[in-house]
């Protein structure tokens, strides 16, 4: 929902990622699921980092496994549930 400000702030750092391919994808998007692939591509030390994950309950739990399960300490993971 914030991306067009995040990616003002970010720049080319800045990644969206969709459920479905509406449209023709730019550089710096990507379609479907968030996995631990799609990361490394965009970040070479996933360690590093703080996570912001906004979406469904089942997207949250998902991420964080993922995240955690490849060395992400749950401190630095931060989220909000978002559903329609």
């Amino acid at each position: 929902a914030l991306y067009e400000p995040l990616r003002k702030r970010l720049g080319p750092r800045a990644v969206a990622i969709y459920s479905r391919d509406q449209r023709e994808m730019g550089a710096n998007e990507e379609v479907g699921y968030i996995t631990y692939d799609i990361l490394k591509k965009y970040i070479t030390n996933p360690t590093k980092y703080r996570y912001y994950i906004c979406g469904p309950q089942t997207m949250i739990n998902s991420m964080t496994s993922m995240l955690t399960a490849n060395g992400v300490h749950p401190s630095t993971i931060h989220s909000e549930e978002f559903a329609w």
